[in-house]
């Protein structure tokens, strides 16, 4: 997955990070705890500047869940949620 910065005002997004979800088949997590611990990042907690992206890689084993689903969230920006590329 690929997280870009999309300001257009000088602006930087600190700490963001990526979460494999169980979801939904419309693309949202599940209530609760639904972070899929088995998941590992290549990276994570990063930083962008405006204009600025960074290519995430999750692995994990798609018996864990049925649909999973991909949260972003920072410091200072709110979470999004979107559904995982398939595998």
């Amino acid at each position: 997955m690929t997280i870009t910065n999309t300001s257009a005002a000088p602006t930087v997004g600190f700490f963001l990070r990526a979460e494999v979800r169980r979801g939904t088949a419309a693309g949202t997590e599940l209530a609760g705890d639904s972070d899929l611990q088995s998941s590992i990042w290549n990276d994570n907690d990063i930083a962008l500047w405006n204009g600025e992206w960074q290519t995430l890689t999750a692995t994990y084993s798609p018996a864990d869940l049925a649909t999973p689903v991909i949260s972003v969230s920072g410091w200072n920006r709110p979470k999004i949620d979107i559904a995982a590329p398939a595998p």
